[in-house]
């Protein structure tokens, strides 16, 4: 029973920060969005690989690497296009 509820509060917390993550462009400091996204990659999206949850990791991932890292994470999602696009798939 007490582990059902510590999963329980895992899921409740990481749905709030994927929230957060998305909703992250309204935050006005700087400082601040750097932060969520350092602790969102560093601890949220490997504790939702951890427990299975590798949607929201993926998410979790993106959103954080592009506040960090803009340049490359828009060299992945062109990367991402081109892959997607690419006859090989058709």
């Amino acid at each position: 029973l007490a582990m059902s509820q510590v999963i329980r509060v895992l899921v409740v917390k990481l749905t709030d920060r994927t929230h957060n993550m998305r909703t992250l462009r309204y935050v006005g400091s700087h400082s601040s969005r750097r932060l969520k996204a350092e602790e969102t990659m560093g601890i949220f999206a490997p504790l939702a690989l951890r427990i299975g949850m590798y949607t929201v990791a993926a998410e979790l991932e993106t959103l954080a690497l592009a506040e960090l890292h803009p340049e490359a994470a828009e060299r992945v999602a062109a990367q991402q296009r081109a892959h997607i696009a690419s006859p090989e798939l058709a």
